[in-house]
Order: C-alpha cells, then sequence, then structure tokens
C-alpha cells in the first residue's frame, strides 16, 4: 500500500539524501564501514538481518550469496515514519560510530559506495538504523545471480542508543539465521561459515578424522560413514552443489530438530589435530571453521540434512536443492546418537548397509 501524501511529506522533512544503486554482494553480506567494532561498539547478531560483532566490520546478511542486490540508503535527522508494507524482515538497531564520524556502506573488501549517501555524525555518537529487507527466500535458491532478486532499505539517523526492535521478522532465510544465533547457542560458539560444496559421486569428505587403526568407525546411519577409506558425509545429491553451514563450538550446543529430516551424532578421532572439509569441495569461496584439538584427540560431530529426498531424483543438480549443517565440538568418546532418521533416502542406504552385515 502506497503511504500516504501526508507520510511522504513527513519523510521528506526528516530526509537528508536518498538514493538507490545495485551492489555486488560477496559471501552473502554487504558491510557498514564506519561502525565502533571496537570494546565500546554495540553488539548485535541474533536478529537474523542486522550482525555487529567485536572486531567485525558491521554486516547485513543477504540471501543473495554472490551477485547484485537492489539498495536503498536514505539519511534522516531523526527517525522517519516506519514502512513494513512490502517488506518481509525489518530491524532496527543502535550502533556507535568510531572515530572518522562517517557511516557509509561498503561491498565486502572494498570501500565505501559513492553513488550511495552516507551518515556524518560527531564521533563516537550513537546512530540509529533501520534495516528492510525483501525477496532473500527467492534469492537464496541460487549459487550467485546476474540480475537482482532481493530488495533492501537502510535509514541512518543520530539517535540516543536504545532497545534494538524487530518490526518484522518473515521470511524463512532469516528463521534460518536466527535459529543459528539462538541465545543459547551464541554463549558456546565459536566461528560459523557457511559455503557451497562440490558432490562427487554422492559425497563429501572430511579431513583430519584418523582413518586407520586408531580411527572410531560408523556406518549404519545412513548419513556419515568413517572407515578405512576416511570420513564422508553421505547425500541425495549425486553430482552437483548443496549448501553447509559449519559451526564449531566449546561445547555440545543444544539440539535443533525442527526443519531437518535426519540428525546423526558421532564421535572421531583427529589424526592431525585439524577437523574441516577440505579445500576442493568448497566450490563458493567461504572459509569454513576448523575444530582443532591436540592430534590423536577426540571430537563430537552433529551431522544435519534436509532435502536428500528431492536432491535424488536428479543426475545432477545445477542450483542446490539439499542443505547440510555440521556442529563440531571437543568431547570424549561417547555413544552414536540417531536423533532423527526420517528421509527415504537414508532409510534406502540403511536398509543397503543392513542387507550387507
Amino acid at each position: 500500500m502506497p503511504r500516504s501524501s501526508a507520510e511522504e511529506a513527513a519523510s521528506r522533512s526528516y530526509r537528508m539524501a536518498k538514493s538507490t544503486a545495485l551492489i555486488d554482494i560477496q559471501r552473502g553480506q554487504y558491510t557498514l564501514s564506519g561502525i565502533d567494532e571496537g570494546p565500546r561498539g554495540i553488539r548485535s547478531d541474533g536478529n537474523g538481518l542486522f550482525v555487529s560483532e567485536l572486531g567485525r566490520d558491521a554486516s547485513v546478511s543477504t540471501g543473495t550469496a554472490d551477485g547484485p542486490l537492489r539498495l536503498t540508503v536514505e539519511t534522516c535527522s531523526q527517525a522517519p515514519p516506519l514502512e513494513l508494507e512490502g517488506w518481509e524482515d525489518v530491524v532496527e538497531v543502535s550502533q556507535r560510530c568510531d572515530d572518522t564520524g562517517g557511516v557509509a556502506v561498503a561491498p565486502l573488501f572494498e570501500g565505501p559506495l559513492e553513488e550511495l549517501p552516507h551518515l556524518t555524525v560527531a564521533p563516537g555518537s550513537s546512530i540509529r538504523i533501520r534495516v528492510h529487507a525483501r525477496g532473500r527466500d527467492e534469492a537464496s535458491k541460487y549459487i550467485g545471480v546476474d540480475e537482482p532478486i532481493e530488495e533492501h532499505l537502510l535509514q541512518m539517523w543520530p539517535a540516543p542508543e536504545a532497545e534494538e526492535v524487530c518490526h518484522r521478522l518473515s521470511d524463512g532465510y532469516g528463521e534460518i539465521m536466527r535459529a543459528q544465533w539462538s541465545d543459547e547457542s551464541a554463549r558456546i560458539r565459536l566461528a560459523s561459515g557457511f559455503a557451497r560444496v562440490d558432490i562427487r559421486a554422492g559425497t563429501y569428505a572430511l579431513a583430519g578424522v584418523d582413518a586407520g587403526p586408531k580411527g572410531i568407525r560408523s556406518a549404519g546411519s545412513g548419513l556419515f560413514v568413517s572407515d578405512s577409506d576416511g570420513a564422508r558425509i553421505l547425500t541425495g545429491t549425486a553430482e552437483g552443489q548443496l549448501r553447509l553451514t559449519l559451526e564449531e563450538y566449546a561445547e555440545a550446543p543444544p539440539l535443533r530438530l525442527e526443519g531437518w529430516d535426519e540428525i546423526v551424532e558421532v564421535s572421531q578421532r583427529s589424526d592431525t589435530g585439524e577437523v574441516a572439509v577440505p579445500f576442493p569441495f568448497l566450490t563458493y569461496p567461504i572459509a569454513l571453521p576448523k575444530v582443532r584439538v591436540s592430534p590423536g584427540g577426540l571430537i563430537r560431530l552433529r551431522i544435519h540434512g534436509r532435502g536428500r529426498d528431492e536432491a535424488a531424483t536428479h543426475e545432477r543438480v545445477y542450483e542446490p536443492v539439499e542443505e547440510h549443517l555440521l556442529q563440531m565440538w571437543p568431547a570424549p568418546e561417547a555413544e552414536e546418537v540417531w536423533h532423527r532418521l526420517s528421509d527415504a533416502f537414508g532409510e534406502s542406504v540403511r536398509s543397503q548397509w543392513s542387507a550387507r552385515q
């Protein structure tokens, strides 16, 4: 629904500058320069849209993994009227500027976009940022886009520090991001990353898992295998790509069953002291966390899978239809646990394995 003439006039009275441009998205985000990332900064990481962490540039999470996004930036002298119509997620946060006193939008690893407005305030002062997003769910279906699918509106104005407000949270992409940054998990999460994984012959590997006589064997779950050939995850995708999120924890994270078809948890021993998805399987260049223990040390691995049944209907997929979440943390050896086994692909693999025993 279009804004009334009175609302538009009110917005114009507060507006200092407004412009729209295409911003190049890399690694599913764009950044804001000029935000204090030191100990005085204001932290925000649980809303699924805006992230501000110690020692890292503030960023906005996009469903677009790689490619253009249509972004409008509006700088205001005070809070503009709230605009919810047509937007799927709308989040409002306070942030503190660094000593430059200038806040601007920038593509990851690049300088600010000059065609979009900058907000200039006193160094060290606080500002308010309101981020609107739509199209993240559709954009997240693709490894990269050539034309923009997703659109954002970012409004900034000087304001005292105030509580974070999630005005609207309705897209599926944000729900996934919020689940990964739940309060319970955030306390013990050491690192998180995502990538597109190149699947070959229905598997991808884990490097650093002991395949020798001291290794821990696992075979019957239909999702994870560890034997003398190494550790690997079984996928419904025969050839192509899937989406992978990998999280490193200091201890066991809360178990999340909702939204996943299969969840298996196993112990493994690391021969090198470093467990990771090896580079040859990563087609989208994002660094994934590595779990580090002493050589010969033990880790716990929780594998989540969904979309294997759909992926298994194709000889090759050109856009991911399958998604995995791997959670790893140091832990003593314990029994293998099958938290959820519900997809038909896994049932078929388990039946074949059982028949061979």
